[in-house]
Order: C-alpha cells, then sequence, then structure tokens
C-alpha cells in the first residue's frame, strides 16, 4: 500500500521535473539566434567600427592641427 502512495508522488515530481527542463531548453532555443547575432556583431560590425573610430580620431586630429595653423598665421598677420 504504502508503495502505491509513493508512486503518484513520484510521477507528479517527474513531471514538474520535466516540465522545468523542457523550459530551460526552449529558452537556451531562444537564446540561439541572440547568441548568433553577437558573434556577427563581435567579427564584422565592432572591427569595422573600431576602425571608423580610428580614422575619425585621425581627421579630428588633423583639423586641430589645421586650425591650430591657420589660428597663427593670422596672429602673424596681425602683429
Amino acid at each position: 500500500m504504502e508503495s502505491q502512495v509513493k508512486e503518484p508522488e513520484y510521477r507528479n515530481k517527474v513531471d514538474r521535473d520535466l516540465t522545468l527542463l523542457q523550459e530551460k531548453f526552449e529558452k537556451c532555443l531562444n537564446l540561439k539566434p541572440i547568441h548568433s547575432q553577437l558573434q556577427d556583431l563581435e567579427e564584422n560590425d565592432i572591427s569595422t567600427l573600431k576602425n571608423s573610430m580610428k580614422q575619425l580620431d585621425n581627421e579630428i586630429v588633423q583639423l586641430k592641427n589645421k586650425q591650430n595653423d591657420l589660428e597663427q598665421e593670422l596672429n602673424d598677420q596681425i602683429c
């Protein structure tokens, strides 16, 4: 008789565990496309953006130098 009482409890526990595992599995499946997107970003977009930033930094330095040169020229002309 005791065995009959434990069996439904055990089955309920196994059912709950199975449901939890299924939910975790579904969440993992939902994360796969996100992981793929993240890898694409890391491999392609981030490196491209870093290069663009370097180019912009160089351009800023050049423009600042040009501005300084022009200011110096104006000062020389005024004095």
